[in-house]
C-alpha cells in the first residue's frame, strides 16, 4: 500500500497510525510542518484497517442523520468568565457542567511552551483552564484515542471538544456510537503550522529577552469583535496587538493545512452532537448582543440537547436557523485557498516568518 490520501484530503488525525497492527505507519512532518502518514512497506501486511478507519474515506458512514434541532446564541452570565473565553464562553460552560455531573472532558491544550497543541483529559475545573481560548495551529492527537477509550471502558462518560475532523476521527477510531461519549465540534476556519507558532514566539522571546508565561490569540482587549494577540513575559513585559496585524495573524490567513481548503466534515457531513462557535452576524441591535462575546450553539442529537439543558450561569436566546447559517458560512463551506499560498509558503521556507511577512506587506 503506497499511500492513503493526498494532502488535500488528509487531515493528519493519525487514526491510521494508531490502529495499524504491525506499526507500519508513522506520522511525519512535511516541509511546512504538517503531519502525514508514511508507510513502511516492509512492515505493511495489507490488512486494510487503516483504510477502514480513516475518517475521510468513511465520512458518509460517520455523519449524523439529523441536524440543527435547537439553535441558540448566548454567553456566560459571569463577566469575568466571559472575558476569559474566546467568544461567549460556550465551550467552558459546557465543560464545567459536564465535570459537575461527574464526567471527564477532553480538549486542546498548548504544549512545548505554546509552540504546539495536543489533547488532554480533565476531571476538575482547574484542569479545564488549559482548554480555554482558540489555538489556531494543527493539533496532534497522539495517544488521546487510547486514553479516551480506556476512560469509557472504565465507565466514565467523556465530553470531547475539538474541530470537526477531530470529532470524526475519534468516532471512527472508536468504531461505534458509544453511549458514554459526548462530542462538541468548533466552527473551524482552518489551522496553520506549528512551525509558524515556533518562529513567531522565538522572535518575541528574543526581542524581549524573556520567555513567555502566558499566550492568547483571542484576547479581549476592547470587546470581542477584534481579537488581540497577548503575550506575558517572565520579566513582566506584556505585548498586546490586533492578531491579524501580527506576523502570526498574517501567516494564519495565508498558510492553512491543505485539507482545510477541502474540508470533508462540513455541512451535512458533521458527526458531532453539538456545534459551537462565534455568533457572527449578531449586532448591538439584537437582544442577544453582549459587548464581551456571544456564542452560537447548535444541537444535532439528544446528547447535544442534554448538554444544553445542563448549562448553568449561561444566558441563552433562541436563534433562527437561516440567520445562524447565513452569517456563519464556515459551518457549510471551506475557506478558499489564496492563489498566492504556494508563493507565501516558498518564501517562508526560504526566509522565515519575519522575512516573508516583510515582503508580503510591501507587495
Amino acid at each position: 500500500m503506497k499511500n492513503i490520501l493526498n494532502k488535500r484530503d488528509c487531515c493528519g488525525c493519525g487514526v491510521c497510525k494508531t490502529v495499524c497492527p504491525s506499526s507500519a505507519i508513522a506520522m511525519t512532518a512535511d516541509p511546512e510542518g504538517f503531519l502525514y502518514p508514511k508507510i513502511d512497506q516492509e512492515k505493511c501486511v495489507d490488512c486494510g484497517i487503516c483504510l477502514k478507519k480513516c475518517p475521510v474515506l468513511n465520512v458518509d458512514s460517520l455523519k449524523l442523520s439529523g441536524h440543527d434541532t435547537r439553535i441558540f446564541a448566548g454567553y456566560r452570565t459571569d463577566t469575568e468568565q466571559l472575558l476569559e473565553s474566546a467568544s461567549g464562553g460556550a465551550a467552558s460552560a459546557l465543560a464545567e457542567a459536564f465535570i459537575g455531573s461527574g464526567g471527564l472532558v477532553c480538549g486542546a491544550v498548548y504544549k512545548n511552551n505554546f509552540r504546539g497543541v495536543g489533547f488532554a483529559l480533565a476531571d476538575n475545573a482547574a484542569g479545564l483552564k488549559k482548554f480555554k481560548s482558540s489555538k489556531y495551529i494543527f493539533s496532534e492527537m497522539n495517544e488521546i484515542y487510547d486514553r479516551i477509550q480506556l476512560s469509557i471502558r472504565e465507565g466514565n462518560k467523556v465530553l470531547f471538544i475539538g474541530l470537526p475532523c477531530e470529532v470524526s476521527a475519534l468516532k471512527s477510531y472508536l468504531g461505534q456510537d458509544i453511549d458514554l461519549l459526548y462530542t462538541v465540534e468548533l466552527i473551524c476556519y482552518g489551522v496553520t503550522s506549528p512551525i509558524i507558532a515556533k518562529q513567531y514566539l522565538d522572535s518575541l522571546e528574543s526581542s524581549h529577552h524573556s520567555t513567555i508565561n502566558e499566550f492568547n490569540v483571542r484576547y479581549k482587549k476592547d470587546g470581542w469583535t477584534v481579537p488581540y494577540l497577548r503575550a506575558v513575559f517572565r520579566n513582566g513585559r506584556i505585548i498586546e496587538k490586533p492578531f491579524y496585524e501580527t506576523n502570526y495573524g498574517l501567516a494564519f490567513t495565508q498558510l492553512s493545512r491543505p485539507s482545510c481548503y477541502n474540508c470533508h466534515f462540513k455541512g451535512e457531513r458533521r458527526a458531532a452532537d453539538m456545534t459551537i462557535g462565534d455568533a457572527l452576524g449578531i449586532t448591538e441591535e439584537d437582544s442577544c448582543w453582549n459587548d464581551n462575546g456571544v456564542s452560537l450553539l447548535l444541537t444535532h442529537t439528544n446528547k447535544g440537547a442534554e448538554l444544553i439543558d445542563a448549562l448553568t450561569d449561561f444566558t441563552l436566546f433562541p436563534l433562527d436557523r437561516n440567520k445562524a447559517l447565513r452569517d456563519n458560512e464556515r459551518m457549510e463551506t471551506s475557506p478558499g485557498e489564496d492563489p498566492d499560498r504556494k508563493r507565501f509558503s516558498a518564501l517562508w521556507r526560504e526566509r522565515g516568518l519575519s522575512g516573508v511577512c516583510k515582503i508580503w506587506r510591501r507587495s
